[in-house]
């Protein structure tokens, strides 16, 4: 894909605007995104010719979740699910204590930790499925935070847990925390002894994250009793555990996302009999209609 004038123009306002959510120096803001602080003096004066390869561009877009192109818009539902997670995410921050959210797939998880932390200060989202390890994991929330992420692991985290007590009320949302390998999760553990009620930590997954907090239980492995009390000792979910129930309550959740959405004139029952309980299907019924439009 070309990056155009008008894209990359689209690109820096939002990487500018999104400046102040992050507590650093310029030079830590542009780590996070792999760019050097001369480069990032160079956006600020409103530079965008031969400053950034369209590779990078892209990057940074992704990033910041800037939509090119001719991409749909998506508003925000304000879902059962939704209003659920951002508030305990606010507190969990706010107070600098840990909290888990287990639910089935397509609730909005993902979609509610990517908003929050791209709209509240000093918070960053780990995609846990890309940053299994303990290396990848402490490597990836010292970028986030601008820090360097690029020296001996054991400066690296040093850098980490030091930075976590200074800031202003850090926050770190887990996606896909059940894909983390056992030493991402003592890792967890030692940057939480390092800065007690400094940081909030959110835990977000399905299936896997249930199916390894009960295992971890029985197995009584090493590390997760503490690990695990110190996120509550228990997850929370939101959709019925009767599995007879779960339709109507995935209705009301898509009204809202629907409302946000649709179309005016959109015949809602039979968008709501077509995505049938997925919010997957649903997205992707509101886009084609977005696109007819």
């Amino acid at each position: 894909m070309n990056i155009d004038q008008e894209v990359r123009k689209k690109i820096l306002n939002i990487l500018l605007q999104q400046r102040g959510n992050f507590d650093g120096s310029d030079a830590q803001y542009a780590l996070s995104f792999d760019i050097n602080k001369s480069i990032y003096n160079r956006l600020k004066n409103g530079e965008t010719e031969k400053v950034l390869s369209d590779k990078k561009w892209i990057t940074i877009a992704r990033h910041l979740g800037v939509q090119l192109g001719d991409e749909i818009q998506w508003y925000k539902g304000e879902t059962n699910v939704f209003q659920y997670i951002t508030t305990q995410m606010t507190i969990c921050k706010a107070e600098g204590i840990s909290g888990m959210f287990c639910d089935r797939p397509e609730t909005g998880k993902t979609f509610a930790a990517q908003w929050f932390c791209t709209n509240t200060k000093n918070s960053i989202y780990i995609d846990c499925s890309l940053n299994k390890s303990k290396d990848d994991f402490v490597r990836a929330i010292s970028k986030g935070f601008g820090l360097n992420y690029t020296a001996k692991y054991k400066d690296v985290f040093a850098d980490l847990a030091y930075y976590l007590n200074v800031i202003h009320k850090p926050f770190i949302a887990l996606d896909e925390a059940g894909d983390l390998s056992y030493g991402a999760e003592l890792e967890i553990k030692a940057l939480w002894n390092a800065a007690p009620y400094r940081c909030g930590w959110y835990k977000l997954g399905a299936e896997g994250l249930k199916k390894k907090l009960e295992r971890n239980q029985i197995m009584e492995k090493v590390g997760y009793a503490e690990n695990n009390s110190r996120f509550g000792n228990k997850f929370n979910r939101l959709t019925p555990v009767v599995a007879d129930e779960n339709l109507e309550f995935w209705k009301e959740e898509a009204l809202a996302i629907i409302k946000a959405n649709a179309p005016a004139g959109t015949d809602i029952q039979t968008l709501l009999t077509k995505a049938n309980g997925s919010n997957r299907v649903l997205r992707n019924q509101l886009i084609k209609l977005k696109r007819q439009s």
